[in-house]
């Protein structure tokens, strides 16, 4: 029989020191994965819902809509989003981007003609607006502006739409007191 010497050989575990070595850089990957997640998971959303291109998904839910208005110049169809539920009209343009408001118009449709006692959101505000009551007739009896950090509108005159827009917008259509919404041509569309 042959004896066998093993006087030198280290076991596999003992070259590598695990607990020294080997543990602390699997936690530091543990660590790093877990930030990673994080990251993706609830930062990440955060940086979209800031950025001034913004549209929330609640928004972009509501119906879109065509309107003619007669600015005093000639009539001019509009592309708009219409409100005319009590839960569209509490989305409102709630955490829009500053840039997306530029290019949307959000036309609040009511039943009826009413007063005051009907508020609109106005939370979540990223840019001054401007709204326009119109009352039952069409007519556009007010234009108000809406700051950055208005919670709630409360219009005073009567009306039975509200017409929402960044400032400067209506300047730039024409609209303004005395301009014609012809209340026939107000309707959903599907794009």
């Amino acid at each position: 029989m042959q004896a066998t010497a093993t006087m030198g050989t280290r076991s596999l575990a003992d070259r590598l020191r695990w607990n020294d070595l080997v543990m602390p850089w699997l936690v530091r990957l543990a660590f790093l994965g877990v930030g990673v997640l994080v990251g993706l998971y609830v930062l990440a959303p955060r940086q979209v819902r800031a950025s001034d291109t913004y549209l929330p998904p609640a928004y972009a839910a509501i119906p879109n809509a065509v309107f003619a208005i007669d600015t005093g110049d000639g009539l001019v169809t509009l592309p708009a989003k219409i409100a005319d539920t009590v839960a569209l009209r509490n989305v409102g343009f709630k955490d829009v981007g500053a840039k997306a408001i530029e290019n949307e118009l959000l036309l609040f449709q009511l039943t009826r003609a009413t007063t005051a006692r009907v508020t609109y959101t106005m939370e979540g505000l990223r840019a001054p607006v401007q709204a326009a009551a119109i009352a039952e007739s069409g007519e556009v009896v007010a234009i108000h502006d809406v700051a950055v950090g208005t919670d709630r509108l409360a219009v005073p005159e009567s009306h039975r739409w509200l017409l929402l827009a960044r400032s400067g917008t209506f300047d730039a259509l024409g609209i303004g007191v005395g301009s014609t919404l012809d209340p026939e041509s107000v309707r959903k569309v599907n794009y």
